[in-house]
């Protein structure tokens, strides 16, 4: 599965809206209780504000870690650097293996 957040109008400068936000946390909410499997989500970083929307993410997902685990990395690559995280149901065994897998794929 795939599925994507971005502003209708890019040139238009951003807000805060909670509406926003709220929306894109239920929408992985429900992501997540409908499928029982993590996201893994990747910051787009073709304006310079990936690390940004990472922070923003962790700052969103810090207030429901009663029921989810999250954690969040900046992977460092050859020629760039990749702000990537991963959410999961508070109950996912294997939450601990994803980023570490992720953090070996990258370095081979």
């Amino acid at each position: 599965y795939d599925f994507s957040f971005y502003p209708a109008n890019p040139k238009k400068t951003s807000t805060i809206d909670d509406k926003i936000k709220n929306t894109i946390i239920k929408s992985i909410q429900k992501f997540i209780e409908i499928y029982n499997v993590p996201i893994l989500f990747v910051c787009d970083t073709t304006d310079g504000k990936g690390k940004a929307r990472l922070q923003l993410f962790k700052r969103w997902f810090g207030h429901h870690n009663s029921k989810y685990n999250f954690q969040a990395i900046i992977l460092e690559l050859e020629f760039y650097s990749l702000p990537i995280g991963i959410i999961s149901n508070i109950s996912d065994p294997n939450f601990e293996k994803y980023l570490t897998e992720i953090d070996i794929m990258s370095l081979g």
